[in-house]
């Protein structure tokens, strides 16, 4: 047990929830890196090379191989080949374990879920759970609500996330996103006020299955309104924007807070139609994506 090492793909708020519940468990942790051959130097894996990892960084240190039992959680690549992975905890693809999983199993379809579920499996006994109070340092909050905030937010706002409710969704969404502001909490609720303004005032895209507002001219014109994402999900408007990825010199478009039908839509014509590929989504989840392979698009 003393030799497993977990290895993190991208960073986001249930990453951290992970590596917290890891070193609670006492596992080595590592993060993926990816190194791109014209780069000076490995950098933290994106959405966009999550599972091409060819390096890691661990305990501060950089390295390229790694010789003991491993645990992926939303992270893949050639370093791990012909290597022990005793335990795969993602939801992002076909295959994985919570792909395709409704909200009503979103603690177990979860990777925070899966990855609580190795351990205790490990530990022969129920260590950590739904309730348990993880420290973000900015929050302690239930692995439920993180579970919930990341597998299947939509449904967690509308109340359909067994043993969480909206009101916790919000008060870890608020506080996560608050501390990103100079200003705090009180920034942060104009912004928000500001962007549930620009969300309902959108043009609706005639081609898509039911209602999408679309944001894409305007993020790729203008500055971006920082929480339509958020908006959008506590408004039940399903959203598509568009960003610049300047460091993969290329735009990722987005749609989120979706229905099944306006996914499948965005993975078939609809991303055909813009040359869009290393599509990611899923429709039970309610989100798409994919970058454009003409490049920049701004």
């Amino acid at each position: 047990m003393d030799e497993i090492t977990v290895i993190l793909g991208r960073a986001d708020q249930e990453m951290r929830a992970i590596e917290w519940v890891a070193n609670q468990a006492g596992f080595r942790v590592c993060k993926g890196l990816h190194h791109e051959p014209n780069s000076t130097k490995a950098v933290r894996v994106t959405a966009w090379n999550a599972y091409q990892v060819n390096a890691l960084e661990c305990g501060g240190h950089v390295v390229n191989h790694i010789d003991v039992p491993v645990v992926l959680v939303e992270t893949g690549g050639a370093i791990f080949n012909n290597k022990t992975v005793l335990c795969r905890c993602d939801h992002h693809r076909p295959g994985d374990y919570g792909y395709g999983k409704p909200p009503e199993q979103a603690f177990a379809a979860s990777s925070l879920g899966q990855f609580i579920n190795f351990v205790n499996y490990i530990k022969g006994r129920t260590v950590f759970g739904p309730d348990t109070l993880i420290d973000l340092s900015y929050i302690k909050v239930r692995a439920a609500v993180v579970a919930a905030s990341d597998h299947c937010l939509s449904a967690a706002y509308q109340g359909r996330v067994p043993n969480v409710s909206p009101e916790e969704i919000i008060e870890f969404r608020d506080a996560n996103r608050a501390r990103t502001y100079p200003g705090g909490g009180k920034e942060y609720r104009a912004a928000l006020q500001q962007a549930f303004d620009f969300v309902a005032n959108t043009p609706i895209i005639p081609e898509f299955p039911g209602t999408v507002h679309d944001a894409r001219q305007y993020y790729l014109k203008n500055k971006p309104v920082k929480e339509a994402n958020e908006a959008s999900f506590r408004m039940g408007i399903p959203l598509l924007f568009s960003l610049p990825q300047r460091s993969l010199h290329t735009t990722k478009t987005t749609l989120v807070n979706a229905s099944s039908d306006q996914v499948n839509y965005f993975f078939t014509p609809f991303a055909q139609k813009l040359g869009l590929t290393h599509l990611y989504g899923d429709p039970a989840r309610g989100f798409a994506g994919g970058y454009d392979a003409r490049g920049m698009v701004c």
